[in-house]
């Protein structure tokens, strides 16, 4: 149940057409812009804290490369992007670092404004809201429609898709993005967006034919009367990213989040209500990205 908890920080698919609002005036153009088989390489490094039902709070450090390698690109602009893990290595409170030379590749969707429009991954780390943390990440603010000047303002709202499956719930997104500011990194007069976001998450995941059971050595503790997992609770994030104007590529991004969820059992019909309830838990992250 911890793992399922500390993992509760992922981006995942967005399927509306988002509504936005921005001062229309002559000024940059801030987008991303991909080439087939193009390699990026940033160094990673999260801080975590999780605090799980009545256990104290537990912190976590992780440091890697990541390579994000553009599969291909679609006549939108968007790219199918494959991103892995090198060099990892993860701290967890006073225990010495433990590394693991690397993390499979998963592939994401990223749209021009920066948004994810799908993500595949490890099985419970690509189900959540806003992927950070422990598996690799490739998160923008997200970027406006149209040409913006430093103070401009925009906002974006839309549904993602519920990545346990249709029918299942939704995860509600509310962004407000401002362009800051420019600032010289490496000779390049980056453009500064910062994003502020809010989630409301309000999902199931089924265990499925085939999947472990309850009882199980997978799930030793649960009920055998327990069909899958709900996920409520709310994540509020903050996205700085530095876009390079000319290249439109990601120079760095720092991202911080909170998230407050409970985590409980969905009950397979005629079955019994686990007496345990849900559990609540709280995470706090801060995680940067620098191309290197």
């Amino acid at each position: 149940m911890r793992r399922f908890a500390l993992v509760a920080l992922v981006v995942v698919s967005c399927t509306t057409s988002p509504a936005q609002t921005a001062t229309p005036a002559a000024g940059q153009t801030l987008k991303l812009a991909f080439r087939t088989g193009a390699v990026y390489r940033f160094s990673l490094h999260s801080i975590q804290s999780l605090a799980t039902g009545t256990d104290p709070a537990s912190q976590f450090e992780f440091t890697a490369q990541e390579t994000a390698t553009v599969q291909s690109v679609d006549a939108s602009g968007a790219a199918d992007i494959a991103v892995s893990l090198s060099n990892v290595v993860a701290l967890s409170g006073a225990v010495g670092g433990q590394t693991d030379t690397s993390r499979p590749a998963f592939d994401v969707k990223i749209a021009q404004d920066g948004r994810i429009l799908s993500m595949d991954g490890p099985a419970m780390a690509s189900k959540f809201p806003f992927r950070t943390g422990f598996d690799a990440n490739l998160i923008v603010a997200v970027l406006p429609d149209v040409q913006v000047t430093p103070g401009d303002t925009w906002t974006k709202e839309y549904d993602q898709l519920n990545p346990f499956g249709a029918g299942s719930g939704t995860i509600h997104i509310q962004a407000a993005s401002k362009y800051l500011r420019n600032e010289s990194i490496n000779g390049v007069a980056a453009a500064v967006v910062e994003t502020t976001s809010e989630a409301t998450i309000d999902t199931t995941e089924s265990f499925g034919v085939g999947a472990p059971t309850p009882g199980s050595p997978s799930y030793p503790l649960l009920p055998g009367g327990v069909a899958g997992f709900a996920l409520t609770g709310t994540t509020s994030t903050d996205v700085t990213t530095w876009i390079d104007p000319s290249g439109h590529g990601i120079m760095k991004t720092h991202i911080t989040a909170k998230t407050a969820a409970s985590i409980g059992t969905v009950v397979a019909p005629g079955a019994p209500t686990p007496a345990t309830g849900s559990i609540a838990s709280q995470a706090d992250e801060s995680v940067d990205l620098v191309l290197i």
